[in-house]
């Protein structure tokens, strides 16, 4: 029978503690700890608390003022993406000679979820000799089997959490002031790419109602389909939700068909309008999240649409304002997590 990770981590941390007590605790190395966490990993446990925890597994004082250790070890926790956290643990000597590495990251809506593994694999790494430590020999093993199943591989880990492109697909109800007569209402379909250094892109596509004007029994229908095009700079907050401001540019087509005049003229043509958006994504999984998006759109031409009766005189049908508000909600998405 396989034995689970949690009890395979528990069996080694016995053994080292069954190795400690056969020596002097003097004869342990004593360790400073470095605690690092980022903004993202603000919630996790702080570094006096987590001493406190592997001293209380090893039942000895461990931690001291970095000009009496024997060694040093540093922890850096982040939280590089919803429901994923990570911590690297770096242990060097007193004159900064690398011992060991590990790396460690797991899926949970809290950060507490590694606190537990983060401290056994700490309290092995530095329950070593202190003349192990002096002739520089490698330190104790790790858990290797628990940082199989915890850990990702270092080249992994680089390549999924520093260096990945994140794409996602997203489906949307969008409205519009403005854009055409009255409240524009369309279905948006589109997708995204983000990088790792925060930025996004983005493209997308808008079908929209059919809209209609009139005055007494004349008047003209609109169809209008629309194209968006969009770069944006992402924040990431540690309560699932992306943040993000937007620059981009539609092109649209818009029909226009008169009825009720004595000619009744079909008209069509490009509209192009540059667009500012602030946009918020809230991840109820690691994978699908809720988005409510705000902004404006400038026309860069103010189309004017009229009909013109039998006598010569004209009737504006619709004009198209300096400013369009618009609002987008919808579900998103997400890939690679």
């Amino acid at each position: 029978m396989v034995m689970p990770a949690t009890a395979r981590i528990f069996a080694l941390l016995a053994t080292s503690l069954l190795a400690a007590s056969s020596s002097a605790a003097s004869e342990r190395a004593s360790t400073f700890l470095e605690w690092k966490r980022s903004a993202q990993a603000s919630e996790c446990l702080d570094g006096d608390r987590f001493a406190t925890a592997v001293e209380k597994a090893l039942r000895r004082k461990v931690f001291v003022e970095v000009s009496r250790a024997d060694l040093v070890i540093s922890v850096a926790l982040d939280h590089p993406a919803p429901e994923r956290w990570s911590a690297a643990i770096d242990l060097e000597d007193r004159s900064g000679k690398r011992l060991g590495h590990r790396e460690l990251s797991m899926r949970a809506s809290q950060c507490a979820a590694i606190d537990e593994s983060l401290a056994l694999v700490v309290a092995l790494m530095v329950d070593v000799s202190r003349e192990s430590v002096h002739a520089q020999a490698p330190v104790a093993p790790v858990a290797a089997e628990h940082a199989k199943e915890e850990s990702l591989p270092v080249p992994a880990r680089e390549k999924g959490l520093r260096g990945h492109w994140q794409p996602m697909l997203y489906l949307l109800a969008s409205a519009r002031v403005g854009q055409l007569s009255g409240l524009g209402r369309g279905i948006t379909m589109g997708g995204e790419l983000s990088s790792p250094q925060g930025w996004s892109a983005s493209i997308s596509a808008t079908a929209w109602a059919p809209a209609q004007t009139s005055i007494d029994d004349a008047g003209a229908k609109y169809r209008l389909v629309t194209a968006d095009m969009n770069l944006c700079a992402v924040t990431r907050s540690a309560s699932r939700a992306d943040l993000s401001g937007c620059l981009g540019q539609q092109i649209g087509w818009l029909d226009s068909r008169a009825f009720g005049f004595d000619v009744n003229r079909k008209q069509s043509g490009l509209v192009y309008d540059l667009t500012l958006r602030t946009r918020m994504t809230w991840w109820a999984t690691s994978m699908v999240g809720l988005h409510l998006g705000l902004g404006a759109a400038f026309p860069l031409a103010q189309d004017e649409f009229y009909g013109r009766r039998a006598d010569g005189s004209t009737v504006r049908l619709m004009s198209r304002p300096i400013v369009v508000p618009l609002a987008d909600f919808g579900l998103g998405l997400r890939f690679g997590q």
